[in-house]
């Protein structure tokens, strides 16, 4: 489906122009392709023990072509967390070319959001 580069809004095969903005429409985002650079370095974006927050930031990053990776202190998620999994906290990190707009996202998603201290 394509894209417009100017609104991100996505349309019908058959649209060759935005009708909001007039600009010529594109197969994939160029920013979609930045933010999963393969080779780019991971970072921590948020952590908490609550797991629909997690949920909801994860959908809400994936919804916007961001890659996400969710992990807890055993480990990568792969399936379903244990409780004792979320009790010791979970962690989203993200692609570091795409941390900029991952953060303004969990900053909508997340009202109190603060990006914790990779250390922690």
């Amino acid at each position: 489906m394509p894209f417009c580069p100017k609104c991100q809004a996505e349309y019908l095969e058959g649209k060759s122009r935005c009708p909001d903005c007039d600009t010529k429409l594109v197969d994939v985002l160029p920013l979609q392709e930045e933010l999963n650079d393969v080779d780019s370095v991971t970072v921590l974006l948020y952590q908490t023990n609550d797991i629909a927050v997690v949920r909801l930031l994860e959908e809400s990053l994936r919804s916007k072509g961001i890659h996400c990776v969710v992990k807890s202190s055993m480990g990568t998620y792969s399936g379903l967390f244990t409780v004792d999994q979320v009790m010791k906290g979970l962690k989203i990190y993200v692609n570091e070319t795409a941390l900029e707009w991952a953060i303004e996202i969990a900053e909508i998603v997340i009202p109190d959001y603060e990006r914790p201290n990779e250390k922690d």
